[in-house]
């Protein structure tokens, strides 16, 4: 439901924790390198971004 779209927040799941990326620049228009906000990221993440933190904001 958070996709980003419409006045929606944007929301991204990574390892159980709920990330709000409305405000963030790497997620303006609710996408992300062809990923949409408002799902569970856990896997696409950890293959791109294993040991990194703050990926996400």
């Amino acid at each position: 439901m958070y996709h980003g779209k419409n006045g929606i927040p944007a929301y991204v799941a990574v390892n159980g924790i709920v990330y709000d990326v409305t405000n963030s620049a790497a997620w303006r228009v609710a996408t992300h390198f062809g990923l949409s906000a408002g799902k569970d990221l856990t896997t696409e993440f950890n293959s791109c971004h294993m040991g990194q933190d703050n990926c996400l904001i």
